[in-house]
């Protein structure tokens, strides 16, 4: 990942975990849909959030239930319509992942 995206998101949201826990964050986890090095797309400020790398490294947030959270204080950060134009911008190659990501957060 880019070093000056990782530092502009450093300096927007600070260098705490974005789960709430209060430790210092220091991993970047793509928050919504999951890295693919094919697609450079998914390596942009509305996937990404800081987060603890215990946590990490032990898959805490790849679940439904921290997708719905991430992309709630995403929407508060970039605004809702922000975002889906974003997920709508993705590549037709990732339209399951997309699908999937739309079908968990509108339900």
């Amino acid at each position: 990942m880019d070093s000056k995206l990782r530092q502009r998101i450093i300096d927007r949201r600070g260098t705490h975990c974005w789960c709430g826990c209060g430790a210092q964050g220091s991993d970047m986890h793509h928050a919504l849909i999951p890295r693919d090095v094919r697609f450079p797309q998914l390596d942009a400020e509305e996937n990404l959030v800081l987060v603890n790398h215990t946590q990490h490294i032990h898959g805490l947030f790849d679940n439904a239930h921290w997708k719905r959270r991430f992309w709630s204080k995403l929407c508060r950060e970039y605004t809702e319509e922000h975002m889906r134009k974003w997920v709508n911008s993705l590549p037709q190659k990732l339209a399951p992942r997309v699908t999937e990501l739309m079908n968990l957060i509108d339900n």
